[in-house]
């Protein structure tokens, strides 16, 4: 899968695209979201249990499944596809990527059923790209809003369930956070180098048919980086191409 452009099976078949927009969004529903550690105490110990890399990764696949979702709705889901496309680059080296600055001056506007979700998305990848560049130990906490919010705005539910529940045992089998978080420092002051953790690629999110080694997903990564308008990406620094 070398571009944004292939659309997933997995969200075609969740009927993500063009679905009506029928789901609930209300201020007390952002804020859940938002803030949603309490009563997701197992979603988030399931997160805690994949490493820097992988959690990237999950939280680029998540963004597309409320990319695809609007779709066509928006035009400013044109600068959620540079997000996601630096996301992935940012597995392969942050230094290839700008920080995800976003809404700093809290100016973009965050109400109804589409730019409601969709700065909720942008304002969590923000987070969890932050945490991600610091080296912090609690970046998976950050990724349980974002599951959340994928969830509640996918038109089929069940379809999303069964591709979360594959994808998170596969992530836990291969890609398992090296520490516990029960030992950590909780001043969130201590930096985790992630650097030599193992590559994760979009195939292994989306494409069924993808056989998973350590070398399969650098050569994956490679390719979808080497298919990308460098110059059409603000947030995109590559000078070189991977390799």
């Amino acid at each position: 899968m070398k571009s944004l452009k292939n659309v997933p099976k997995v969200i075609l078949e969740s009927k993500n695209i063009g679905y009506p927009i029928n789901f609930k969004w209300t201020r007390k529903k952002m804020n859940q979201i938002l803030d949603p550690l309490e009563g997701n105490e197992e979603l988030e110990r399931l997160l805690a249990g994949i490493n820097h890399k992988a959690s990237i990764g999950l939280t680029a696949a998540l963004l597309e499944w409320i990319y695809w979702r609007f779709t066509g709705y928006t035009t400013s889901i044109n600068d959620t596809e540079k997000r996601l496309e630096a996301l992935w680059c940012s597995i392969q080296n942050p230094k290839q990527t700008d920080p995800l600055v976003f809404d700093l001056d809290f100016e973009i506007p965050a109400l109804g059923h589409i730019n409601g979700p969709l700065w909720v998305a942008l304002m969590n990848v923000r987070m969890i790209d932050i945490r991600y560049r610091k080296g912090s130990y609690y970046l998976q906490n950050e990724l349980v809003g974002l599951v959340l919010l994928a969830r509640h705005i996918t038109a089929k539910k069940k379809i999303f369930d069964k591709w979360f529940s594959n994808i998170t045992t596969e992530l836990t089998r291969l890609y398992p956070c090296p520490y516990n978080y029960a030992n950590l420092d909780e001043t969130d002051e201590a930096i985790y180098d992630s650097s030599n953790e193992p590559i994760i690629c979009r195939d292994f999110f989306f494409d069924s048919e993808f056989q998973y080694t350590i070398e399969a997903s650098k050569i994956a990564i490679h390719h979808f980086i080497d298919n990308l308008d460098h110059k059409a990406n603000p947030f995109l620094r590559l000078t070189l191409k991977a390799s």
